[in-house]
């Protein structure tokens, strides 16, 4: 038993057998693992592999060698089955299969495994090989072609034309009545239905083939299915099967096609083929064939499509013609007897006989082709796309159902907006009555054109011009009314209505992995509701506008997905308005290879709007006259349409300026004030409603009328605010509240025409004359000081942080490209990295010097606390024992007392080199160069390799024994026989006769001297090669037996020649010691420094994958050993503390990253705790400070001396300047008012304002 365990045995195999299978090519074994545990190299092994009830032939496989500790892995083992075994099974049989692993007489390991033989006419469930459900469709069965010549038959009756012509016809139509045909013709046989066994899916089931059911006169699901795919195969046709929960039927490709792939799990790839416009397909309910229903094909059409329809029963379908076209064969006949299984039955009665049951035609078909250039997008279709909302937040791209949409229940939209467009009004009504108990609770988005029987009275009521909805009348009311009001607040606020009727739906999911279903409007409908009175409730009808398909859509499905739907540029048109079956293939087509999306033909009342749906619809529907505006003419030709560039005679004295600007806010107030175009851009807090303030202010100084308009209120009312600061509040007149209404407008106007009249003021040009002088001397200074840099402080306040830090006495330098990256919030940041480091340094006390300083591990866990102790100690035993072993062979070789890492990595590469030494002959430890040695064996082999590959030749021409016999002999007959007057011709022909026995040829007379001369040179050879083997030394025969190719021992050499070269300066010795018999001593203290070297190894990764340490190279260098047994005992002796202490290295490495490394390292150099942070803040501030200076050369030049009374005096002067324009622009407003005594007129229209 204890030989049994040097192999273990692994076997991978096919557990389920039966017939198709097996005539499949299913292998019995799919692989086999042998690992060899034993330290030995195993040889001439066998395997053998039995079954104890015939399922397979005996079977063996010789196995050379298996190296020790090493596994090997058998595949493709031609390990034949019988079956004609498994073709006579008529019960599930099980059998043991026993695997077997021989070494001569010997069984090292066996195992024994079951193999479950299912009966000759049982599947084994789409759970295990679906596709091999393909096997038990039978087209060749000749009780298929029997009800395929029925099938001809009807074919004549309904089209006069009984060929069953596969594709060739490419015609749809003539391919359904196939399909129908085929259908009509198993029905009439009178087949009663049987019961399936429930979950058949996943553990097969009995089949009744062809001549059964025929027989039985019975059939279940999947016996119907799969004799009707049969003869649709048989035809020609590509069938296939949908399996669902419990239940299963057949389908049909009307056009010569097949899925992709041969199992497919995604119903909508059905849905989309059989919809409208496209129908490549269909299904049949093939239960509807049995005996006692009466339904046609259409009818078995109509329920399998509405099976398809629930997703959460399907579970796959199964192509058969990928099923053939992977290898899969159909089942063999089985047919016993003259007749066969063939039982004949009554038809059904003449007057069933006659019903027509000609399928309906399949409809028209629409092609789209694929444009062959991309369409350019103008500027201003560009402009539309970039402003669509292309997020989940959009009804338009994810529309939900929720209290702001109305679902209407439809049985065709296209009828619906065919009836809009020619100006119909549909009264919107509730659900009709009777249908509240049996509906609630299941609507959603998907059901409302699901009506059933119920889809006449729907239709019916359309052409009456009334639409039903989901809603009960309170809610219906409520629903449309807000929906109402909503509407005409948009249409109030932005001049643009929202309120659309969305027909068609496209269902999508956001991944294919998501199982959330995502729904978006196809095409909009522009309507309008209208309140006609309480009791008629709201009307709808379309607003003069035309339908649009859902741009947003489009350009999401190209954006996200890259799908570009085809057909819908132009939007197809019909006799009446959109064609929308089209537009819905069109949407289909262009979704059809994405799983489980699909067109939902629906239609919805809804707002459809997004963020920036009132600029999108102005470029939209206003474009002519916004192209009349320069600039935009401009950005649609691609250049500029007018003269823009700066008018010279800009003065910037020519400003009114009441509020603080610098040079740049004054250039963009002068610009605005001679009319030019310009963006005013800067972030938050850069002054822009400061310049826009002085703008509005300058332009009213001379006598221009100002409107400004902003996006947010926010933002008109900070200026308004300045404004009003200014004293010219009353000269504004405000308008950006919703609350604006005629009687404040009024109360407005009155307060600017009872604003008093100012004093004049004197001396203003001689003031603002010396104040510009001034402040031009002083702007470049003050603004270069003051500006806000990239760290969002100015110079002027770093350098005063820097003087409010005190002087740490350390100093750490950073970059100037390090300190132009920094940020308000990277400069925060850091200083709360460096806080929650200081914190950590004080837990352990200070990290300078610290007994776990050479730790960097930054994750701290239990398991850490529990091994570190075992680790360390494991570690600090391993190096001790090292050492001693170490240095026992570092007496014995004679090496001087290793220091560093790298003379103890010597003292291992000398104990390996000598125990290279110990696998080399010694003959070949004498040798001065290997190859001399090497050359004699060189040339036997190749000899020897020369003589077998002529040899090899001379065997396929003749038998093995004839190249042994004497040639000379036959040579002698040959000539023999040539001497002769009588008998010359017989006796030749003898010797020919007596050679083609050997020969695999024809041999020829005259071709026999040159023949037999052939082989005694082989013969010849032959001898040779005997020769130079005995040439060999026995040292040199032993290995040439071992290693008996050319090939084989030139890597023999090779590893010779790396062995020698291990040994480097050693090998004299070596060689020395090995003569003299001396060299066991050495090999015992090698080996032992060895194995004590790999367990230092091994402790010392267990200590590194723990704790990452980082060892002091200096300290290496001194005494590498007992720098590391150091460690150990403060690792020990500290291991308490380890957990602070890696917190401490995570928040360091936290600082690193971010690029603190030198504040970190002068941390650990010995900095105090509170000292750190003004170590950083002193050399952060600096940096920046520099950085700034460096970039700007009006601060490199500024000394300061001076600075602060021009300072002094420029503000005082400023202030008083715009003290006096503030004066000066009232009383130029003031003075703009109308008196109301210039004329008769003005005064009539004044008295009508007051």
């Amino acid at each position: 038993m204890g030989q049994r365990k040097k192999i273990k045995l692994s076997v991978e195999l096919n557990d389920r057998l039966n017939y198709a299978l097996q005539q499949n090519g299913v292998k019995l074994i799919k692989s086999i693992i042998l690992q060899n545990t034993t330290d030995t190299e195993l040889q001439d092994l066998c395997i053998k592999i039995s079954t104890d009830t015939g399922l397979t032939e005996p079977f063996e496989q010789r196995i050379d060698s298996l190296q020790p500790q090493r596994a090997m892995k058998l595949k493709g083992l031609q390990v034949l089955i019988n079956g004609e075994f498994l073709a006579a099974l008529t019960e599930r049989l099980t059998c043991a299969l026993h695997i077997g692993i021989w070494q001569e007489e010997k069984l090292l390991a066996q195992e024994n495994r079951e193999i479950i033989c299912l009966a000759y006419d049982e599947w084994s469930g789409y759970g295990c090989d679906p596709d091999m459900v393909a096997a038990f469709v039978t087209p060749n069965h000749p009780f298929v072609a029997e009800l395929n010549g029925r099938a001809s038959k009807l074919m004549k009756e309904w089209t006069g034309d009984p060929s069953l012509n596969s594709y060739f016809s490419e015609d749809p139509d003539r391919v359904k009545n196939m399909a129908a045909a085929a259908f009509r013709a198993i029905r009439e046989k009178n087949i009663a239905y049987a019961c399936t066994m429930a979950s058949y899916e996943n553990y097969g089931q009995r089949i009744r083939l062809a001549d059964a059911v025929m027989k039985q006169h019975m059939a279940n699901c999947m016996d119907f299915t799969l004799l009707y795919a049969a003869c649709l195969e048989a035809m020609g046709l590509n069938a296939f099967l949908v399996f669902v929960k419990g239940h299963v039927f057949a389908g049909v490709w009307l056009i010569d096609e097949s899925f992709s792939e041969l199992v497919m799990d995604d119903p909508s790839q059905l849905e989309k083929r059989m919809a409208p416009g496209i129908r490549e397909l269909t299904v049949v309910e093939c239960t509807l064939m049995r005996e006692g229903v009466h339904a046609d094909f259409e009818a078995a059409v109509r329920s399998a499509q509405k099976s398809v329809g629930e997703y959460d029963q399907f579970s796959c379908v199964i192509d058969l013609t990928r099923a053939r076209k992977s290898g899969v064969r159909p089942l063999p006949v089985r047919i016993h007897g003259e007749k066969g299984y063939t039982v004949s039955q009554e038809d059904r009665e003449q007057m069933e006989e006659k019903t027509a049951e000609k399928p309906e035609q399949v409809g028209e078909q629409y092609e789209y082709k694929e444009a062959a250039q991309k369409q350019k997008l103008t500027k201003e279709e560009q402009w539309e796309r970039k402003l669509l909302d292309l997020s989940l937040r959009n009804m338009l791209i994810n529309m939900r159902f929720t209290s702001s949409i109305v679902p209407l229940l439809s049985s065709s939209v296209s009828d619906l907006e065919d009836a809009l467009v020619e100006g119909e009004e549909f009264q919107v009504l509730p659900l009709p009555e009777g249908w509240k108990a049996d509906q609630e609770g299941f609507w959603n988005l998907e059901e409302t054109n699901k009506l059933g029987a119920r889809s006449e009275l729907i239709a019916l009521e359309c052409r009456h011009r009334r639409l039903h909805t989901i809603y009960d009348q309170k809610t219906l009311n409520t629903v449309l009314t807000k929906i109402y009001r909503s509407a005409r607040t948009s249409m109030e606020e932005n001049g643009a209505s929202t309120l659309y009727l969305a027909m068609g739906l496209l269902r999508w999911f956001e991944r294919k992995s998501s199982k959330t279903e995502r729904y978006a409007p196809l095409v909009l409908v522009p309507i309008e509701i209208i309140r006609k009175s309480a009791s008629k409730g709201y009307v709808l009808r379309m607003r003069d506008e035309d339908a649009q398909i859902n741009i947003t859509l489009l350009e999401f499905l190209k954006q996200n997905y890259d799908i570009r739907i085809n057909g819908l540029d132009p939007l197809p048109m019909d006799e009446h308005g959109l064609d929308m079956p089209r537009i819905f293939t069109a949407v289909r087509r262009g979704v059809m290879h994405e799983k489980m999306w699909d067109v939902i033909e629906s239609g919805y009342i809804g707002n459809f709007s997004f963020s920036q749906f009132v600029m999108w619809n102005d470029i939209h529907s206003h474009m002519d006259a916004i192209r009349r505006n320069k600039i935009v003419r401009s950005l649609i030709k691609g250049r500029v349409d007018w003269d823009c560039r700066i008018p010279e005679n800009v003065d910037r004295d020519e400003a009114y300026l009441p509020v603080t600007v610098d040079a740049s806010q004054l250039r963009a107030v002068n610009m605005a004030a001679n009319g030019v175009s310009f963006v005013l851009h800067g972030p938050p807090g850069t002054g822009k409603s400061q310049t826009i303030t002085a703008m509005i202010a300058n332009a009213l100084a001379k006598g221009k009328k100002v409107l400004f308009v902003a996006e947010k209120m926010a933002a008109l009312e900070v200026v308004q605010k300045r404004l009003a600061e200014l004293g010219i509040g009353n000269f504004c007149l405000e308008l950006h509240s919703n609350k604006a209404v005629k009687r404040s407008v009024l109360k407005q106007m009155q307060k600017s025409l009872e604003t008093a009249p100012a004093v004049e003021i004197q001396q203003y040009a001689y003031k603002i004359q010396n104040i510009r002088k001034m402040r031009e001397e002083l702007d470049a200074y003050a603004r270069k000081l003051h500006e806000k840099r990239h760290s969002g402080k100015s110079v002027r306040e770093l350098i005063d942080l820097y003087e409010l830090v005190p002087d740490p006495g350390t100093e750490v330098v950073f970059s100037k490209a390090f300190a132009e990256k920094l940020s308000q919030k990277d400069l925060d940041n850091f200083r709360h990295l460096l806080e929650r480091l200081t914190a950590a340094g004080r837990a352990v006390g200070h990290p300078a010097g610290h007994p776990l300083r050479e730790i960097r591990r930054t994750v701290y866990s239990q398991q850490l606390k529990q091994e570190m102790e075992t680790y360390i100690t494991a570690y600090k035993e391993a190096l001790e024992s090292y050492r001693e072993g170490a240095s026992a062979l570092k007496t014995v070789i004679g090496l001087p007392e290793p220091a560093d890492e790298k003379d103890w990595e010597s003292i291992d590469r000398y104990a390996q080199a000598v125990i290279s030494s110990e696998n080399i002959p010694d003959f070949l430890m004498e040798s001065g160069e290997l190859k001399d040695l090497f050359r004699e064996p060189y040339g036997y082999l190749k000899e020897k390799e020369a003589f077998q590959e002529k040899r090899q030749g001379f065997l396929k021409r003749w038998n093995e024994n004839f190249l042994c016999l004497d040639m000379q002999k036959f040579q002698d007959q040959f000539l023999e026989a040539e001497k002769k007057f009588m008998g010359k011709r017989r006796a030749l022909r003898a010797l020919t006769a007596q050679l083609q026995a050997y020969a695999s040829f024809e041999v020829k007379t005259e071709e026999i001297p040159a023949l037999l001369t052939d082989v005694e040179f082989l013969q010849k050879e032959q001898a040779q090669v005997i020769a130079a083997r005995e040439r060999l030394s026995e040292n040199w025969k032993q290995l040439v037996e071992r290693y008996d190719s050319t090939e084989a021992l030139e890597a023999y050499e090779r590893e010779m020649d790396r062995k020698r070269n291990a040994m480097g300066p050693l090998a004299g010795k070596i060689r020395e010691l090995k003569r003299d018999k001396g060299l066991e001593k050495w090999l015992v203290a090698a080996k032992e420094t060895l194995e004590r070297s790999e367990r230092l190894q091994e402790a010392s990764d267990k200590v590194s994958e723990l704790l990452d340490p980082g060892f002091d190279k200096g300290e290496d260098e001194k005494n590498w050993i007992s720098y590391r047994e150091d460690f150990c005992g403060r690792m020990l002796a500290h291991k308490e503390e380890v957990k602070d202490w890696i917190l401490y290295r995570q928040f360091e490495q936290q600082c690193r990253d971010a690029g603190l490394g030198m504040v970190c390292d002068a941390y650990e150099k010995g900095v105090a705790h509170n000292a750190l942070l003004d170590v950083y803040q002193k050399s952060v501030y600096k940096a920046l400070i520099l950085s700034a200076i460096e970039d700007e050369p009006v601060l490199n030049s500024f000394t300061g001396a001076g600075f602060q009374e021009r300072v002094l005096q420029f503000k005082r002067l400023d202030e008083e300047f715009m003290e006096l324009t503030k004066e000066e622009l009232q009383y130029r407003l003031i003075s703009g008012l109308p008196g109301g005594y210039d004329s008769v007129t003005e005064n009539q229209e004044l008295n009508i304002l007051r």
